[in-house]
């Protein structure tokens, strides 16, 4: 059950991303190990094992959070967010080398790229959350529907009923009706009746 979340973070990230990320990496990782140049600004002395290790542990991080997230996220476009981001948080891993290795031959140029990754990271973020804004609106939306639906469904069964009960209360007034006026024929008949034998007696 714990592979289920990492393998679903690796099919969705694909292994040819994870390829690209990694080969990144240790191509600006390989750079700074060797020094970069000898004229570099500022030397650049790395254990190259634990960057290896900070790069591992990283990739596991963020495949573990999307593994989770994918388990338990059914909508589509709060997937494909957390995909993206995911992404971008693999290549960061590669960006950051590459910072670090422009922080060593120029200074300046160095801090224009972290500049430039913050602003990315916070753009990135804004996307994020504007998906899941959108995605919780088509939510209410769908829900709203269905509710409207619901209760469109309701009424049309009060409709019908409302409708067999009139049908039924005008036969039920047809039929009194029809009592009514046979009562009433018997009494003119037993009224004339009564008549006629007072005639007789008187």
């Amino acid at each position: 059950d714990d592979q289920q979340p990492l393998e679903m973070a690796v099919q969705a990230v694909s292994e040819d991303t994870l390829y690209q990320v990694s080969k990144l990496f240790h191509a600006f990782k390989q750079l700074r190990v060797d020094g970069i140049d000898m004229n570099a600004v500022v030397p650049d002395y790395i254990d190259e094992s634990l960057l290896n290790r900070a790069f591992d542990i990283h990739l596991q991080g963020v495949l573990s959070k999307l593994g989770a997230r994918l388990i338990s996220q059914n909508d589509v476009r709060l997937r494909n967010a957390e995909i993206t981001m995911a992404k971008h948080g693999l290549f960061d891993s590669a960006f950051q080398q590459a910072i670090s290795v422009c922080c060593a031959v120029s200074p300046l140029l160095g801090e224009s790229l972290k500049e430039i990754r913050s602003v990315n990271t916070s753009f990135m973020t804004d996307l994020q959350q504007s998906t899941i804004s959108f995605a919780e609106e088509i939510r209410s939306i769908k829900s709203q529907n269905l509710s409207f639906k619901s209760r469109l469904e309701s009424l049309e069964r009060d409709h019908e009923d409302l409708k067999r009960r009139h049908e039924h209360a005008i036969k039920e007034s047809e039929m009194k009706q029809k009592k009514i006026m046979e009562l009433r024929e018997q009494l003119r008949e037993a009224t004339s009746e009564l008549a006629h034998l007072r005639d007789v007696t008187a």
